[in-house]
Parts: C-alpha cells; sequence; structure tokens
C-alpha cells in the first residue's frame, strides 16, 4: 500500500497553538497544580504496567539543551527532572497489560498482539514527518516543551479511533491532546512563583528539530519517583 503524504492540518495546529496559549496564560496568572506524587505513579487500582506508543527523544544535543535548561530552573527539592531515558513523546495511551480484562483500559497479552498488528498496519500507511521542540510551558502538574507537530499525532489518534477496535478511545484525544515533553514534576506549591518566573525567561527556547521515522510500544513499569521505560516493539515508518 503506497504511503500517505502526511499534510499539514492547519485548523489543527491553529487549535494546538491557541490551547497551549491557554494554558501558558493560566500558568502565569493563579496556576496552583495538583503536585505531584512520587507515590501516585508508582501504580493504579492494583495495576503496574502501562503500555503507550511513544515518540523516543535520544538526540544527544537535545538531551544536552534540555539538562542545560534544567540547570538555569533552580535547585528545587520540590521538582522531579525526569532522566533522560525517560525522554518521549507519547502518542497513544493504550492502557494497563494484566492477566484478565476486567475495565476498558485492560489490555491482555492476546489484544496487544492484535493491536500491534493493527499498528503496524496504520503506521506504514503514514511519511516519516518532522516534529520541532519549542516553548516552555507548564502543564498539569509538569513542566513540559510544547510540541509542533503540524498536527500529525492528532490525526494518527483518529486513525487508532476508526480502525483499531481493540485500542480504547479516551477524552483528551485527537483536538484535546496537547502533545508535550515532560520535563519535570512539580511537587509542591510553593515554588510556583519562583517557577513562573523563572519559566518566563525560557518561554521561547527551542530545543531543536527531529525527523521522525519509527515509533515505539513502550513498556512503562510504575514505581517512584516516575516510571521506567523499556520499548518493546518498534513501528518502522
Amino acid at each position: 500500500m503506497p504511503k500517505q503524504n502526511n499534510k499539514m492540518d492547519t485548523p489543527l495546529i491553529n487549535i494546538h497553538a491557541k490551547k497551549f496559549d491557554q494554558v501558558w496564560n493560566h500558568f502565569q496568572n493563579g496556576f496552583f497544580p495538583n503536585p505531584y506524587d512520587p507515590k501516585q505513579v508508582a501504580g493504579f487500582e492494583g495495576r503496574k504496567t502501562s503500555l503507550a506508543i511513544n515518540i523516543p527523544i535520544r538526540h544527544p544535543e537535545i538531551i544536552d539543551q534540555i539538562q542545560r535548561f534544567s540547570s538555569f530552573l533552580g535547585d528545587f527539592d520540590d521538582l522531579c527532572f525526569m532522566p533522560k531515558e525517560y525522554y518521549h513523546i507519547t502518542v497513544k495511551w493504550i492502557g494497563f497489560l494484566v492477566d484478565r480484562k476486567e475495565q476498558e483500559y485492560d489490555i491482555t497479552t492476546e489484544i496487544l498482539g492484535s493491536i500491534i498488528k493493527k499498528t503496524e498496519d496504520i503506521i506504514r500507511r503514514i511519511s516519516p514527518f518532522k516534529i520541532s521542540l519549542k516553548r516552555i510551558n507548564g502543564l498539569g502538574s509538569f513542566v513540559i516543551c510544547e510540541v509542533d507537530d503540524n498536527g500529525i499525532i492528532s490525526n494518527l489518534q483518529g486513525r487508532f479511533h476508526q480502525d483499531a477496535i481493540h485500542i480504547p478511545t479516551y477524552s483528551l484525544e485527537g483536538e484535546g491532546w496537547l502533545p508535550h515533553l515532560s520535563l519535570a514534576g512539580i511537587k509542591s506549591q510553593k515554588i510556583i512563583g519562583k517557577l513562573q518566573e523563572n519559566l518566563q525567561r525560557f518561554r521561547d527556547v527551542e530545543l531543536g528539530t527531529v525527523m521522525i521515522n519509527e515509533f515505539h510500544l513502550t513498556k512503562a513499569t510504575l514505581q517512584e519517583p516516575y516510571p521506567i521505560c523499556t520499548p518493546i516493539h518498534t513501528f518502522r515508518i
């Protein structure tokens, strides 16, 4: 099957840009998130293994930029900096790997096999594409870098919704999903003022541009202080 061109989705780009600006304005004005709690990321209702389709960020020059930027945020005990092995952009959260399915977000090994086959079919239809990592923001309980992907990730989520019946659909996807790279968890509200000041200095930072030619199916072992992510399958574009 011939690959489809990844056309720029201008309306979706504008929607994401507007939403990111709204997030930034909220972050700078009255932003008091629920703290990032390392204990909460150590599991969910007895489930310890999370599955997602991700774009790994392993480029040395971008990692150097992130770590240099992080050093300017301040030596905050109330920030949980993600390690470089964690750097990724979530394309589609799949669910929790379990032995027996009880909830919609539960994925058994048998179902996972079907998901991998269907995902291969969907991903091989698209062409390699570029993403830009730029503009620092505060999203939920995280310091993040915004991702400019021309709307490709949201459109890809739409294809999963339409063509892959075994993959659960979640509310914060499509237009509601803001592609981003998580850099640090905010563990306390008491640093918000200083953090707002520091992030203002780096709001328009550009970390770099990456050509995407593969995705990873990643198994995240949920533990303190952050999940340990392990790729278990690679989808080549």
